[in-house]
Parts: structure tokens; sequence; C-alpha cells
């Protein structure tokens, strides 16, 4: 196959492929088929690779807003009022049954999110950038013992969040993990 900027030679690569998205910024893809030039590095991207990545992203979208506080949605009647037509005329929309509003089902109801609603009303779409809500910090102490692996007048405790760089853990320092959470001010 010739790569239509530069006619140089498309050369098949399996591998992770990074994506942009409208909704998430960007996404990886592991695993995928993808084409790539030899010369000028431009890629192409075959229909099953498309498929999958349609996929994927529906999926990530689906997972973050269900990870949204409930608070954050509000039913069909107050979205039908905020966007100023009917229930029944809110749930036949074209491109808000296409998902150009986001929604969850909650219990067998249909609950759309308020921010999203508020740029549909302003700009006929309201897919915003969605992003993964950041977990609370988790901070670890974690036990460095003495020489022959076992707690002692020797042994110091230790402080950190998340994975540090370049540190590796032994069985027992796992063991003897103890994460302490912290609210966020």
């Amino acid at each position: 196959m010739k790569c239509y900027e530069c006619g140089g030679s498309m050369v098949e690569h399996l591998g992770n492929l990074e994506m942009p998205s409208k909704m998430l910024g960007s996404f990886e893809l592991i695993n995928v088929t993808f084409y790539k030039c030899d010369q000028c590095e431009e890629i192409i991207i075959p229909e099953p690779t498309w498929r999958l990545a349609d996929q994927q992203e529906d999926e990530l979208v689906k997972e973050i807003l269900q990870n949204l506080p409930l608070r954050k949605f509000v039913s069909s009647a107050t979205a039908a009022k905020m966007l100023g037509m009917t229930r029944q005329a809110l749930h036949k929309h074209r491109r808000i049954k296409k998902g150009f509003v986001y929604s969850i089902n909650h219990e067998g109801k249909v609950f759309y999110l308020q921010e999203s609603l508020l740029l549909f009303k302003e700009t006929g779409d309201g897919r915003l950038r969605l992003k993964q809500s950041a977990a609370p910090k988790t901070r670890y102490i974690y036990c460095v013992v003495g020489p022959q692996n076992q707690p002692g007048p020797e042994h110091e405790y230790r402080e950190f969040e998340g994975q540090e760089q370049g540190f590796r853990w032994n069985p027992f320092q796992i063991a003897h993990l103890t994460p302490v959470r912290y609210h966020n001010a």
C-alpha cells in the first residue's frame, strides 16, 4: 500500500495507538493493527481498529458517567424544562438520542448531566470533555526493616502518596503496607 501523503510504502504495525477524542481528550488502544508510512510516519487505521476505538471510547465515557455523583444529573422532567420542551419531545429528540447530551440510567429512570444540557442548549452539542474523576489520594505508610527482615529498633516508617518512581517492594514491605486516607481540603 502506498502513502497518500508522500508516496512511501505503508508498513503494517501491531502495537499501542494514542487516539484523540472530543469527549475524553485522548485514550490509548492497546495491541491494535495500524499502518504507518516508513517515510513521513502518516498513520492509516483499518476499519476493525476504528470499530474497536469507537467501542472502547463508548465504554470509557459510560464508566466515567457512572462514577459521577448523582447530584450532577437532573431528571427528564427538569431537563425538558431547561430546554423548553415536553418530556416526550426530549426523549424523541434525534440528537439527544444519538448521545449529544450525556445521560445515565439509574433505577430504571433516565437522568441527564446538567452541564451537558446547558451546553446543548447554547450550542446544539452537549458533548463536553469528560475528565476521569480523581479518587481521593491514598497515602501509604510502609516499614523499612533491618537486615534480617524483622521489625525491630532499627526499622523506620516512611510515608508517600501513590507509587514512588524507582521504588521496588519486597514481600515483607507489602505485607506491612498500611493505607491511610486523608481528606482533601
